[in-house]
Formats: C-alpha cells, sequence, structure tokens
C-alpha cells in the first residue's frame, strides 16, 4: 500500500513487511493460483475502501457532494509478476477535502479573488491515508493466514 500523488493507494504484495518465507509462497502462489490470490486481493481492497469510507463519514458530518459515493476500488491487474488493486475517490473535489486548501472569500460578480484575498487555509483530513494506516496491520494478518491457509490445506503445493 503505497501513497500516490492522485490519492490512489495500491494494495501489492510486494510492499508487505513478510518474512522471506512468506514472501516466497506469495511468489508461488501468483504464479500457480493466480485466480486465488486476486480473490484474495479484491476482497480486501473492498474492505479497505469501506473503512476508508466509513473514517471519512467520521471525519466529515457537512455535506460534501458526492464525496462518499465516489470511493471506488479498481479492478486488480497484473504487472510485473505482482497483483495491484487500487482504492480511491474519484469525485472533483476529493484532493481539497484530503490534502486541504485556501480559503478565500467570494468574489463579487465580474472581480477576481486572485491575489491576497486568502483568509487562511482548511488542512486536510486525510480519510484514505488514514484508513490505509490503520488497515495495514490487519492485511498483514489476513496475508499470514491466508498463505498458512492454502498451502496447510495442500491446495498451492
Amino acid at each position: 500500500m503505497g501513497l500516490q500523488e492522485d490519492l490512489d493507494f495500491s494494495i501489492t504484495l510486494s510492499d508487505m513487511k513478510l518474512s522471506e518465507f512468506a514472501q516466497n509462497m506469495l511468489r508461488k502462489a501468483t504464479v500457480l493460483y493466480p485466480e486465488h490470490l486476486k480473490d484474495f486481493i479484491i476482497e480486501n481492497a473492498n474492505e479497505l475502501n469501506l473503512r476508508a469510507k466509513n473514517y471519512a463519514k467520521q471525519e466529515y458530518k457537512k455535506k460534501t457532494g458526492l464525496y462518499f459515493k465516489k470511493f471506488k476500488v479498481s479492478k486488480a491487474y497484473v504487472g510485473d509478476g505482482r497483483f495491484f488493486i487500487k482504492v480511491y475517490n474519484s469525485s472533483p473535489h476529493a484532493h481539497l477535502l484530503e490534502k486541504g486548501h485556501r480559503k478565500v472569500p467570494r468574489g463579487k460578480k465580474g472581480k477576481s479573488n486572485k491575489g491576497s484575498n486568502e483568509i487562511g487555509f482548511k488542512r486536510g483530513r486525510y480519510p484514505l491515508a488514514r484508513g490505509t494506516r490503520n488497515f495495514r496491520p490487519i492485511y498483514y494478518k489476513k496475508i499470514e493466514k491466508f498463505i498458512d491457509e492454502y498451502f496447510i490445506k495442500g491446495i498451492i503445493k
């Protein structure tokens, strides 16, 4: 899971702080049983999406347009032999709520507010970043459980 400039959060297995054995098992699972791993990643991305949305709802009590409805999960795709999936918010003002913005009074008709009319700065609350940070330890445990479950049951040889 890494923060990218456009507020996308990728869940990748390469970022994990797992043991070398666990990483080798995940690489093996990626090659031998990609469908099981893909389903696992999609399931966890959907959970992360819900957590981020719930965190945002706690932070922003005021109406924020379609902000809450625009939390999305991308399709899972493979790149460099790894699975990727993104959790993001596609609303046009998501970056303002996420990272903060200048407070500028509305101008009168025909007049511009450019210049030194700034009256303050509204700090961002980073709901996606905080949701991801809170989900990371849970995700690590789920990865370890996934490895145990599939290798103990003998599904992945």
